[in-house]
């Protein structure tokens, strides 16, 4: 049998590090401010949360990631569950790693959250909430894109699943009273789900 020094896999982890960063990161903490507390960076913070989910590190479709997308949506999961149980919705969390997020009465709902906006591609000062597609080849019924910090005042766009390609992107102050009305029946649409209302 193996003493601790001998063992190739070194020291057993923290588990009560890990428990409590894993909490503290459900609970909506930024990684940078997590990191801060136990004295490590915000990349291990990451990878402390990813593992304790599932065991190993998640191999994601690097070619249409953005840079600031929410790669782990659960604090998004809870914030939005709580908005449709107030409306009387019924839905529930699938299990970590599902290819969609939430079964909203047999309705498949993926949700994608950032918590800043973007400068727009083509150099203008206009800024956009800009969301990569990275989940799955299979396409949800809908997507919720939750824009700004869920600790303040967010907004959520619920928009059809056939609606969206590889990336879809929300301007903060549209120029275009056609662009306005392109988005604005998607903001807080949740008349959606009415049908699915608990009578």
């Amino acid at each position: 049998m193996l003493s601790k020094s001998d063992n190739p896999r070194g020291p057993k982890p923290d588990t009560k590090r890990t428990d409590k960063i894993v909490r503290l990161y459900e609970k909506g903490d930024a990684l940078a401010e997590i990191g801060k507390k136990f004295g490590i960076s915000r990349q291990r913070v990451w990878q402390i949360v990813k593992f304790s989910k599932n065991g190993n590190y998640e191999k994601k479709d690097q070619r249409f990631l953005i840079p600031g997308d929410c790669i782990n949506s659960r604090p998004s999961e809870t914030y939005v569950l709580g908005k449709l149980s107030r409306m009387g919705v019924k839905a529930k969390a699938m299990p970590y790693n599902h290819w969609f997020d939430l079964d909203v009465n047999g309705l498949a709902v993926e949700i994608k959250s950032r918590t800043k906006p973007t400068k727009r591609y083509d150099d203008s000062k206009l800024l956009e909430w800009k969301f990569s597609n990275t989940s799955s080849k299979m396409r949800p019924d809908f997507y919720i894109f939750v824009c700004g910090n869920l600790n303040k005042r967010s907004t959520c766009y619920v928009v059809p699943g056939n609606k969206v390609g590889v990336s879809f992107s929300i301007p903060v102050n549209p120029h275009y009273e056609r662009v306005k009305r392109k988005y604005e029946k998607y903001k807080e649409n949740w008349s959606v789900f009415a049908p699915l209302t608990k009578v």
